[in-house]
């Protein structure tokens, strides 16, 4: 089980890039506290943490594309209200093929994405 993250085990947990922007946000607020220490040791502290907000912030963008790639893959993650995952060994076991969720209606002039699963709606574009 995952201690922050959103999982079916735990669906009050965060997106990661949550999380990541949570830490890199207590970083920015903890380096306005030793900004003007001149001790070499509190400017060390101080490189290093904008080094790692750079890292973090990299990660977070990480993180942002993964979501966005999953989200169009298998649409919207249903972690959050105890779903199966969207990949990974659990998903495969599931026998969920996301991609049989969806089937494309081109017999009118609109074209409608249809959510094969249950309590949903489709969608016209």
């Amino acid at each position: 089980m995952t201690h922050y993250l959103v999982t079916e085990e735990n669906p009050n947990g965060s997106a990661l890039e949550d999380v990541l922007a949570m830490v890199r946000a207590d970083i920015v607020q903890r380096c306005t506290f030793i900004v003007n220490d001149r001790r070499p040791e509190a400017q060390a502290v101080l490189a290093n943490n904008m080094r790692i907000l750079g890292l973090l912030t990299d990660a977070v963008e990480l993180a942002d594309s993964s979501t966005r790639i999953l989200d169009k893959a298998f649409g919207p993650s249903q972690a959050g209200k105890g779903g199966p995952p969207r990949i990974g060994e659990k998903a495969e076991r599931s026998g969920t093929d996301y991609r049989k969720l969806f089937r494309a209606d081109l017999t009118s002039s609109a074209f409608s994405i249809i959510c094969m699963c249950p309590q949903s709606d489709s969608i016209t574009v």
